[in-house]
C-alpha cells in the first residue's frame, strides 16, 4: 500500500517529537522532496507519495535526527527574501542577521559606501546589501585554509 502525504508527515512528526526535534523540519523536507510549496503540499495531503520520494524523505528525516541541520540537508536557506545555498562549510543565515541588514540599510547615508564583509560564508549579508544598495561597492572575503581570499 502506498504512503499518503499526510501519513508521511504524521510519521515524521512523531519521529522528530520522540527525539525532541522541531516538527516543522519534516514538512520542510517533504516540500523539498516533492517540489511543492506549503499551500500545494497542504492541498495534496491525500495524494500518494511515489516510493522513491518516500525513501529519500525518510532517509533525510533520519539524517536530521543525527544532528544535521535541515538547511544543510536541503542545501538552501531563505534570507532577506532570497534563497541562498548553504552547506556544512557556512553558517546558516539567521533571522537576527536579517535584522542587522535592515538596521544597516536604515542607518546608511544616501551617498554610496564601500562595504567589506570579512569572513563571509553563504554571502547572504554582502549579496543582500549589494542588491538593496546597488550604488555601494561591496566586497566579501572568505576564509579558506589559513588565508582570506
Amino acid at each position: 500500500m502506498a504512503m499518503k502525504i499526510y501519513e508521511a508527515l504524521r510519521w515524521a512528526s512523531s519521529f522528530l517529537l520522540e527525539r525532541e526535534l522541531e516538527e516543522p523540519a519534516g514538512e520542510w523536507l517533504l516540500r523539498h522532496h516533492t517540489g511543492k510549496d506549503r499551500s500545494d503540499l497542504l492541498a495534496s495531503m491525500h495524494d500518494e507519495l511515489e516510493e522513491p520520494i518516500w525513501i529519500a524523505f525518510r532517509k533525510d528525516v533520519e539524517l536530521l535526527a543525527t544532528g544535521v541541520p535541515v538547511q544543510h540537508i536541503i542545501g538552501t536557506e531563505e534570507f532577506y527574501g532570497r534563497t541562498f545555498q548553504v552547506n556544512k562549510d557556512v553558517l546558516i543565515p539567521r533571522p537576527e542577521t536579517e535584522e542587522l541588514v535592515e538596521l544597516l540599510l536604515n542607518k546608511m547615508p544616501q551617498a554610496p559606501l564601500s562595504i567589506l564583509d570579512i569572513g563571509t560564508g553563504s554571502g547572504a549579508i554582502a549579496i543582500s546589501l549589494k542588491l538593496e544598495r546597488p550604488d555601494c561597492k561591496v566586497t566579501a572575503s572568505i576564509y579558506r585554509e589559513k588565508h582570506f581570499v
